[in-house]
This record gives structure tokens, C-alpha cells and sequence, in this order.
């Protein structure tokens, strides 16, 4: 960096670190207690600058011996002719060996080849020589420093995540049914309402659908027609993955002893529009849900952690309710053996060791009518996969392997046992 008038107006500062200042220490041959002056730093920069000098010297003085060389084989080509006829065997010297063979590199007793450059021969010594001698003479190891190494190279591979963004839609106006009014006033669900529908048959119109007919699935969890309404569909053939709410808020009503009777999953716009009635009902609670992504998390199936308003008695949710909560809305972990067999038991499956009998698959038939189990399994793979999860991997996960007709162990919930207790 040039600098005019230094001192005059203009003043520069050093910043050095401990490793730099042991150097200019060592360089300047002072003691540690010594202040550094800007002569010991401008002393120890011009030796560093020197020392690279020295390194780089051989570089200079190879380009320089290869210059010389090709100007002979020039010369040689040109001979006394006019035009330059350059033969397949000169050609082929101009060329240099690109690596070394595994000999030459690892024989011992491996000596350089100085026959082209000597120093002690002053009858043809040349400036190059003589410039070598300026910079210390022959160094085997300043020969090297800067030879290119051989390595092999783990390939890089550039990803880069293209996120598919949902195609152009209009959205759906949000309107609440004067049925969910009722429901929530009364606890009655009016049968035949359009306010309601069965969960899994919100999702008529979905790719998964293609794989199984959602009209088997036995009615236990309903929706609202609000919850299932996100855009207005254009054409025919209109998918609607990519336009899928989640699930989040829940109404119930229970039984004198706490066991929940009926679940409608609601949309946000209805949870915040009827919150003051749901506060005075004598009938209905507002649960707050989400599915359980990582096995770190606890499961919020069980519907404690908010819930509005408060009742005295805690409601349970039975079993039919559980799974098929936890499958619609692609909760991935279990928290218990005997979730993981009731979800089997749902599905239809039987484990690989035979632990499910016979009698509790028979039993199984009133959770899932007339189960076809490998189109049931496509069905669900798409729906946790494609539409819940963005095409995420699901294998590694408890329902993942599920799917995959894999056998859980008790260690494999040992984790969610802990954070239960």
C-alpha cells in the first residue's frame, strides 16, 4: 500500500498477533520484554519476503530451463528451412511427464536429477545458475516445495434444493355452518348436516385417494366442511395435496366419566371466531393438536395441553379416536408397545413374531371396514409422504417402518417412555 506525506497528516498502526510477534522476536534476536519497534517489524516483513523469494526461486528457474529447452527443439524443427516441419517424435518432447511413476516417488535413496543445472561448473554457469547462487545455492528441498501433488479428490456433488411452490390458486371464503353452532351449544351433531364430514373423506380428492377408497374407513373422526375448504378448484381432475390444512384445533364431547364420544377437527378461522361460545359451553372443549415430527417431542394426542374450557373431569380419547387422529394428520412416532400394536391391529397387519393373535386382527374389522391392506398402505405412505410431509423420508420413523411391514421392539419407545414419566 503506498501512503504520500507519511507523518504528515497520515500515521499507520501495526496489529500483531502473539504467533507474528514470536517471529519478529526471534528475527530481531531480542528479548521478549523488548517493545517491538517499527524497524524490528519492517525487518522481520523484508526476511519473510526473502524467505519466499528463496522458495519460489526453483519455480523461476524450472520455467526458466524449460524455456531453454523448448528453444532447442524450436530450433531443430526450423533447421534451414523457411517453414517449420515439426515431426510426431519432436512433438511428443515438448511433453512433460504430467505425474511421477510409483518408483521414482517412493524408491529410497531418491536423489534429484541435477544434470541440467550445476552450480559447480563455472564454464557453463549461465544467469540462471548464477541467480541460484544469489538465493543459497542447491536445495533438495526448495526443489519441491511447489510441485504439484498427486490426490485423489472425493468428487463434489452441488445440490441444490428446488422447492416446488403450489401452483396458482384463489382461496376459498371462510364461512361457518350454523350446524357447528349447534354442535357447540348443544353437543349434537345433526346428522346428514354439510357442515361435517368424515375425516378421511376430506381427502376424496387427494392423490392418495387413487390407491384407496376413503369411504371404507369406518365414520369416527369428522371435520368440518370449513376445515376442508382452503381453495376454490379449477378443472377437472383438480388434486388438492398441495392445499391441505393442518391439524391443529379440536372439538370434543365426552361422557359423564370423561371418554370422549365425538372429535371434529376445526379450522383456525372457527376456533377464533367461536372461542367466546366454546368459553360458555356446557358441552364441547377446545384441544389444541399437533403431530408428533421427531421422536424428541411428546406426543399431544392424549388433548391436555390446552383445553377450553376447563373441565373438571380430564377426557380420554379411546382408541378408534387415537389412531385414526394421529394417521390423518401424519403424527410418525408411537409412544408405547401397545400404541404400536393398536395402530397394527387398525391397519390390519399382523407382526412378523406372531404377537397379534388370530382373534385381535378379527377384532381390528370395526376400526377399518373391510380392509385391503396393501392399498390402505400406499394410501397412508402418500398421505404422511407427499402431502403431510413434503415427500420427507418417513422410513427410519416408528410409522415409516410400519409401512414397510417392519417389527418395533420395546427399545425402540424407550425414549418416549422417559418423557411421559
Amino acid at each position: 500500500m503506498r501512503m504520500r506525506k507519511l507523518g504528515k497528516g497520515q500515521s499507520v498502526a501495526f496489529c500483531v498477533p502473539d504467533e507474528i510477534r514470536q517471529k519478529i522476536v526471534a528475527i530481531s534476536q531480542n528479548s521478549g520484554d523488548t517493545a517491538i519497534t517499527v524497524a524490528h517489524i519492517l525487518e522481520w516483513s523484508i526476511s519473510e519476503t526473502f524467505a519466499d523469494l528463496q522458495r519460489g526461486i526453483w519455480l523461476w528457474a524450472n520455467q526458466g530451463r524449460r524455456y531453454q529447452r523448448h528453444e532447442i527443439l524450436w530450433d531443430e524443427a526450423r533447421g534451414d528451412a523457411e517453414e517449420t516441419e515439426l515431426s510426431q517424435k519432436q512433438a511428443e518432447e515438448f511433453l512433460e511427464e504430467e505425474a511421477q511413476t510409483i518408483e521414482v516417488r517412493y524408491r529410497p535413496g531418491h536423489q534429484l536429477d541435477t544434470s541440467q543445472i550445476s552450480l559447480d561448473n563455472e564454464h557453463c554457469a549461465d544467469d540462471i545458475t548464477q541467480r541460484l547462487r544469489q538465493f543459497g545455492g542447491l536445495k533438495l528441498e526448495s526443489t519441491t516445495f511447489r510441485e504439484e501433488q498427486e490426490r485423489e479428490l472425493s468428487p463434489e456433488v452441488e445440490q441444490e434444493r428446488e422447492v416446488q411452490k403450489p401452483p396458482h390458486a384463489t382461496p376459498a371464503e371462510h364461512a361457518i355452518h350454523p350446524d357447528v353452532r349447534t354442535f357447540i351449544s348443544r353437543g349434537i351433531v345433526v346428522k346428514g348436516s354439510p357442515a361435517f364430514l368424515f375425516a378421511f373423506q376430506a381427502l376424496s380428492d387427494t392423490s392418495a385417494a387413487q390407491y384407496y377408497d376413503v369411504a371404507r374407513f369406518r365414520p369416527s373422526l369428522l371435520v368440518t366442511a370449513d376445515f376442508t375448504r382452503t381453495i376454490i378448484p379449477v378443472g377437472k381432475g383438480h388434486t388438492s395435496d398441495l392445499f391441505q390444512r393442518p391439524v391443529q384445533w379440536i372439538l370434543t364431547t365426552a361422557s359423564s366419566a370423561g371418554v370422549v364420544d365425538q372429535a371434529v377437527i376445526i379450522s383456525p378461522y372457527e376456533a377464533q371466531e367461536l372461542l367466546p361460545e366454546i368459553r360458555v359451553s356446557r358441552h364441547v372443549s377446545l384441544h389444541l393438536y399437533a403431530p408428533r415430527p421427531n421422536i424428541g417431542y411428546r406426543p399431544l394426542d392424549t388433548l391436555r395441553l390446552y383445553t377450553m374450557p376447563h373441565q373438571p373431569i380430564p377426557r380420554v380419547m379411546p382408541e378408534v379416536f387415537t389412531n385414526e387422529l394421529n394417521l390423518f394428520s401424519g403424527q410418525l412416532y408411537m409412544k408405547s408397545m401397545n400404541e404400536y400394536l393398536s395402530v397394527r391391529r387398525f391397519l390390519g397387519l399382523r407382526s412378523a413374531d406372531q404377537k397379534d393373535s388370530e382373534s385381535e386382527l378379527s377384532g381390528s374389522s370395526t376400526n377399518v371396514m373391510d380392509t385391503e391392506t396393501p392399498n390402505l398402505i400406499k394410501f397412508l405412505r402418500v398421505l404422511t409422504m407427499k402431502i403431510r410431509r413434503n415427500c420427507e423420508s418417513i422410513d427410519k420413523t416408528h410409522l415409516g417402518r410400519i409401512l414397510d411391514h417392519r417389527t418395533l421392539e420395546d427399545s425402540d419407545f424407550a425414549n418416549s417412555m422417559d418423557m411421559d414419566m
